[in-house]
């Protein structure tokens, strides 16, 4: 799909001043507008390391449904959680401990529904920042800390 008009224009306010800018480059279709606070940040962080700290545990993970019975096993409160998929070897998760399998069920006391819950999670946090996990494996709920990475470039 072709950039449309409004496509990389910023967008002011009556003063003016700059708010934002418009890019349909994230979402096929959806002109969304990045704010300036974001717009200057990257800048700030590009000028001084040469790319974008992108925070990451280094895992895959899937929401699951947690059946009535596993809840009551391992004394939890939540109907659903992240199956981890895939750990990468290495990596901060790894390092922390997580196995294929485990179901996470929070970041810092926040729980999860859905994926992006975590991207929001980690996007408050910095590479080098600690993070306390609660999981299930095997039928016990354990805690982990969780050093977050920066994610390599692809």
């Amino acid at each position: 799909m072709a950039d449309g008009p409004d496509t990389y224009r910023p967008i002011h306010s009556a003063r003016p001043l700059a708010l934002g800018l418009n890019t349909s480059g994230l979402l096929r279709g959806r002109p969304i507008t990045i704010p300036s606070s974001t717009l200057s940040r990257v800048a700030e962080e590009i000028a001084a390391t040469g790319h974008v700290a992108r925070p990451y545990i280094g895992v895959v993970m899937q929401p699951v449904q947690i059946p009535e019975s596993l809840q009551k096993k391992a004394a939890v409160n939540t109907t659903s959680g992240l199956l981890v998929l895939y750990v990468e070897t290495g990596g901060p998760a790894d390092q922390a401990g997580v196995l294929l399998g485990d179901i996470l069920l929070d970041m810092e006391g926040q729980s999860f529904s859905d994926l992006e819950d975590v991207y929001q999670a980690l996007g408050r946090k910095r590479a080098g920042q600690d993070v306390q996990t609660s999981l299930i494996r095997g039928g016990q709920r354990l805690q982990l800390t969780i050093r977050v990475g920066d994610r390599p470039p692809r």
